[in-house]
C-alpha cells in the first residue's frame, strides 16, 4: 500500500514534500489595510462573488512550522518561508466574506 500525506506517494511514505499533520506555526506578520478601486476590485472575483466594498488587506508574513515528528529541525530552511497574501472584500449570498485571489510563497513546501 503506497504511503505519504502529498505526492509523491511510495511504500514507505517518505517522499512527500510535505510532513503528515498537525503543523505548529511561529511568525511574523505585517498586515496592511487599503481601499482600492472599486472596479479593480470587482474585477478580481469570480462568478458567485459579488462586490461588496472596496476595502482590501495585505499580509507579509515570515513564517517557521514544525510537525509532530520534529523533522524540520534537521533541515530547517525547508520549514522557513515568506507569503504574501491578498484579501479583498466581497458577498456571498449577500453576506460579507474575504476573497483571496492572489498568494505568493518562496518555498516549495507550504
Amino acid at each position: 500500500m503506497l504511503k505519504g500525506y502529498t505526492l509523491p506517494l511510495t511504500p514507505k511514505g517518505t517522499s512527500s514534500l510535505a510532513p503528515m499533520p498537525p503543523w505548529h506555526y511561529v511568525g511574523t506578520c505585517l498586515a496592511i489595510e487599503y481601499e482600492a478601486d472599486p472596479d479593480a476590485v470587482a474585477s478580481f472575483l469570480p462568478p458567485g462573488l459579488e462586490f461588496h466594498s472596496p476595502q482590501c488587506a495585505v499580509y507579509f508574513s515570515d513564517w517557521q512550522y514544525a510537525s509532530e515528528t520534529g523533522e524540520e529541525y534537521l533541515d530547517p530552511i525547508r520549514s522557513q518561508y515568506h507569503e504574501m497574501i491578498l484579501m479583498i472584500s466581497a458577498a456571498f449570498q449577500g453576506n460579507p466574506c474575504a476573497y483571496c485571489p492572489l498568494i505568493w510563497v518562496d518555498q516549495d513546501v507550504p
